[in-house]
């Protein structure tokens, strides 16, 4: 059999020996469009879709349809047999997958490169009724895209714009052009008992199912939110699969039941009476997007819907609980974090973070969740997710490296099922349930902490200082890559600050934490840059030319924090605070 490269060697010869990467890359998307994109992308139309090494802004070709006003998005990589994608290549693609994912962000990077992107192509990205699809073409090896794509899609989860995201890898292309589908290999148990009921119970007794449907006004009941707190989400509004749910009631209503993988409910205990059923503790722990998306349908046709419904009986033990919540969303994707969600700690932070700041930050622990009832008319001013949350603290308590190198690598399991997740936030701390048990102090110190992180961000305070530092070409010439680390570096300046912090009395941490947010902060991140960071750049790339084009990866790099606090030391708190 053919590898891909041969394939393609047969359309365009010479293609396999080409050495220059740009040629190979262009040649090879020109016969992706030919074979894969011909439903899409006619032959006539293929050396117009091109971009071109000049233009190039990590966007190697698109294509708009004008009728469904979807534009696609291409880049295409061709590596050797088994090859990977360099980190370099991966982190960019999800750098610009993050920028397209929301319309400020979209706009800023269209703006950012509008002298290299041509006019078209500038009109259609700062368009925002227009819904981007991104097209990853490659002859990597299946199993590393497949991480690749997941990472991917981790930024486009609560995306103000709908995105689809397609990555091919080799093997995917060598069987869409073969017609090929992968075997299903599987064995199924017929339904059988009473009222399309299906019993099963552990040999003890201690656990029990029923397998049923569930129809029409049932499924409406089950909306109310009492019936998802130990849902890791909550229903996710108008995404695209959310649509075709309700769609599907609407359109096909008798075919719900064939189309959709049902639903999941624990319960403490399952009484029959005649033809129902009274579910103890009901809680529904996978299929929250089903029955929202069906709540939307039209009344008259809920009730051709039917729903198969898997119900645990589980007593009043919650041992099993973590793990039916875990694998029962396993056949979805679901990030690391997640998992964590129902942890109350974070319901305490919210609510102390909303009092606080009357609205300025509102912490989404879980994707699709709602102001409290007592705050419903709160006007919300800045959404932090968890996720971001969590690496503002890993930051902030002494690993901005870690923070650095994103959620993915905080929540990666090694081989003992740990994380670093896991060390930073013990059991006990989440456990915690109302803010009496925690220090007020520290909780106001999160919340400054935080403050300052967003308003950085806010007030494009990096990019400033980088501009106002680095101006004139020549001394952005001499300091090439230190404007990257610096509008990269809100996890170092957060731990820059923590560091100065443990100096000072107890008594006056939230006081200096207040003054900087209110006063100085641009002082703050300006003395920080002069005396910290570029003498540390200064330094690292003397020892090694090559991170001069790889700035950004250094930031994950433990020898750029070694330096940092070498420089740490020699700087006194009296003085650092004296000079703001």
């Amino acid at each position: 059999m053919l590898d891909l490269s041969q394939i393609i060697e047969t359309e365009f010869p010479g293609f396999s020996a080409t050495k220059n990467t740009t040629v190979q890359g262009e040649t090879f998307l020109k016969w992706f469009f030919k074979n894969i994109e011909s439903e899409v992308i006619s032959n006539d139309e293929i050396d117009e879709c091109l971009v071109g090494k000049k233009s190039d802004c990590g966007i190697d070709a698109y294509y708009y349809d004008e009728e469904s006003k979807i534009l696609r998005l291409y880049q295409g990589k061709f590596k050797s047999v088994g090859g990977d994608l360099t980190d370099i290549e991966k982190a960019d693609g999800i750098d610009m997958i993050e920028k397209l994912s929301s319309k400020i962000s979209k706009e800023r990077w269209a703006n950012a490169r509008k002298d290299r992107l041509d006019n078209t192509l500038f009109s259609y990205l700062t368009d925002n009724s227009i819904k981007i699809i991104f097209i990853y073409a490659t002859s990597c090896n299946q199993f590393k895209m497949n991480e690749y794509y997941d990472k991917l899609t981790e930024v486009t989860n609560d995306s103000e714009i709908i995105i689809d995201i397609i990555v091919y890898s080799e093997a995917e292309i060598l069987r869409k052009i073969n017609n090929e589908i992968k075997p299903l290999i599987a064995n199924f148990i017929s339904q059988k008992g009473k009222y399309n009921k299906f019993d099963y119970e552990t040999s003890d007794g201690k656990y029990k199912a029923y397998i049923m449907n569930i129809v029409d006004n049932d499924l409406i009941k089950l909306s109310k939110q009492e019936y998802f707190n130990e849902n890791i989400r909550f229903g996710l509004g108008n995404s695209k699969i959310n649509k075709n749910i309700t769609d599907t009631a609407n359109k096909e209503p008798e075919m719900f039941w064939f189309f959709n993988n049902g639903i999941t409910i624990i319960c403490s205990e399952v009484v029959e009476n005649g033809h129902s059923f009274t579910l103890k503790k009901a809680q529904v722990v996978n299929g929250a997007q089903t029955i929202h998306s069906l709540k939307k349908a039209s009344k008259d046709k809920i009730n051709s819907v039917s729903v198969l419904a898997k119900i645990l009986e589980i007593g009043e033990s919650n041992e099993i609980l973590d793990s039916m919540v875990r694998y029962t969303n396993s056949q979805n994707k679901i990030d690391g974090w997640q998992f964590y969600s129902n942890k109350p700690f974070w319901k305490v932070l919210r609510e102390y973070f909303l009092e606080k700041g009357v609205g300025y930050i509102d912490l989404i622990y879980k994707a699709g969740i709602k102001l409290p009832e007592n705050y419903a008319n709160l006007v919300v001013s800045n959404k932090i997710k968890l996720t971001e949350f969590i690496l503002v603290f890993i930051a902030y308590s002494g690993s901005p490296q870690l923070s650095k190198k994103g959620q993915s690598a905080i929540f990666k399991e090694d081989r003992f099922g740990k994380n670093i997740f896991d060390s930073f936030f013990s059991e006990d701390l989440l456990s915690i349930k109302s803010k009496e048990n925690i220090v007020e102090k520290e909780l106001k110190e999160f919340y400054l902490v935080l403050k300052i992180f967003v308003q950085m961000e806010k007030e494009n305070i990096l990019k400033n200082v980088a501009d106002e530092l680095l101006s004139g070409n020549e001394r952005k010439q001499a300091h090439k890559g230190i404007e990257t680390v610096l509008k990269h570096s809100r996890y170092y300046l957060l731990y820059i600050l923590k560091n100065k912090l443990d100096e000072l009395e107890e008594s006056n941490r939230n006081l200096y934490l207040q003054d900087i947010l209110e006063n100085r902060l641009r002082d703050f991140v300006k003395i920080c840059a002069e005396n910290i960071f570029l003498e540390v750049w200064k330094k690292v790339v003397m020892d090694d030319h090559s991170l001069i084009s790889n700035a950004p990866r250094f930031l994950k790099n433990d020898k750029f924090k070694i330096e940092i606090d070498k420089r740490l030391k020699n700087i006194d708190i009296q003085s650092f605070i004296k000079t703001l």
